[in-house]
């Protein structure tokens, strides 16, 4: 399987992200995810940046 970074935590009362990662804005490209649910489900998907 695959591994990529921990880019980010974000709670459910968290803002949100600013696109930053170590400072750095992060470039337009797509991006994959995985989250893990309270109920121990998880949820994956991907999204497209764009700056």
């Amino acid at each position: 399987m695959m591994q990529g970074k921990l880019i980010a935590r974000i709670s459910s009362y968290a803002p949100g992200r600013n696109g930053l990662y170590n400072g750095i804005q992060m470039m337009s490209n797509d991006y994959w995810f995985r989250t893990e649910l309270g109920n121990g489900r998880t949820f994956s998907g991907h999204f497209s940046l764009k700056r």
